[in-house]
Formats: structure tokens, C-alpha cells, sequence
């Protein structure tokens, strides 16, 4: 598992990625991630000056939503459609870069097998 490595590699200190923290976290707790259709947070970290791992772009840039998105009656599954439309915005952005490509195959290979357990 491409996971192992990383995380390894994170508790070493030759990683410096929240990420796998995160699905680390999640893992061990058995949890999902929703994923809203509007954003409640700007991410101002890819602006070429407080990037930590990349350069400058304007990909991620959004509109906050000012009205808070209600939560509740939603069951606790994947939803195929959803995974899809996720899967669609990655490979569009991510092109062609093998080493970005290999780790958001990971993300889905991961979520894939914990949705499947």
C-alpha cells in the first residue's frame, strides 16, 4: 500500500504532508469524508508565497459560501456519482504528472477498500 511509505516516510520526517495525517486519522477512526458542492473555506496556501509544496495557481480558487450547508437525512455510504465527478476534477487537473496521478490512485484505490470492508 502506496500509504505505508508515506506515512512511514511522514513519522521520519522525509515527508512533510498533512495529508496523510488526515487519512491516517481517518482510517484508524473508520470514517468517511463528505465532500460539499459549495466550499466553506478559501484555500489561500497556493498563492507562490505561503506554498509549502507547490507554486503559484489559481485552480483551487473559490467563493465561500456565506449560507451554511445543512447536514442531516444523508446516509452513510459512497455515492458512485459523487466518487466519479471526484475522480473526473482530478484527472482534468492533475494531467499528466505520474508522481500526483500515482497518489490520487492511491486516494481512490484506499477509499475504494475501506468503502468495500
Amino acid at each position: 500500500m502506496p500509504y505505508t511509505r508515506m506515512l512511514e516516510d511522514q513519522i521520519a520526517g522525509r515527508n512533510d504532508s498533512w495529508a496523510i495525517r488526515w487519512l491516517a486519522s481517518c482510517f484508524l477512526r473508520g470514517t468517511l469524508t463528505l465532500y460539499s458542492s459549495r466550499s466553506l473555506v478559501q484555500n489561500i496556501g497556493l498563492d507562490g508565497v505561503n506554498a509549502t509544496h507547490c507554486g503559484k495557481t489559481d485552480i483551487y480558487d473559490v467563493v465561500p459560501s456565506q449560507a451554511p450547508i445543512p447536514v442531516g437525512g444523508i446516509a452513510v455510504e459512497e455515492n458512485g456519482q459523487a466518487r466519479e465527478a471526484f475522480q473526473g476534477f482530478l484527472r482534468m487537473n492533475l494531467g499528466r504528472s505520474g508522481r500526483l496521478r500515482r497518489a490520487w490512485q492511491g486516494v481512490n484505490d484506499y477509499v475504494a477498500g475501506l468503502v468495500r470492508n
